[in-house]
């Protein structure tokens, strides 16, 4: 059973092993922070919350929000890579336990020399 908690092991599995991904930033997928000497771009991952319910069917389960960050030294890269981010994701069963997988929102900026996407994603994860 993958616990909420752990559920960056998951988010890491699924984008590093997308081939796309990987020929976009490598292996440069990084768990709240990047390294201080990586070249773009890259991906950051995060949890960003978790609440706990009961589903219609009585289980147990919990609300999961997560976030991936994508750091480019272009707009357009930055945009493409995001957007493989969000197709490797977005609206999918991501494990027995995850699914549900949503985006909720999605911003952009421009911070120490880069474009930044921000992503954010909900699932629910099913335990009893």
């Amino acid at each position: 059973m993958v616990n909420s908690i752990l559920i960056g092991k998951t988010i890491y599995k699924l984008l590093s092993e997308n081939v796309t991904l990987k020929q976009m930033v490598g292996d440069k997928i990084y768990p709240l922070v990047a390294e201080n000497d990586v070249t773009y771009p890259f991906i950051v991952y995060f949890r960003t919350s978790i609440s706990n319910r009961v589903n219609k069917d009585g289980y147990y389960e919990d609300e999961v929000g997560f976030a991936i960050i994508v750091v480019s030294n272009t707009y357009i890269s930055s945009l493409e890579i995001a957007n493989e981010v969000r197709k490797t994701l977005d609206k999918r069963k991501l494990s027995e336990e995850i699914s549900n997988v949503i985006l909720e929102d999605v911003d952009e900026d421009f911070i120490n020399d880069a474009f930044v996407q921000q992503l954010y994603f909900k699932c629910a994860m099913n335990w009893q």
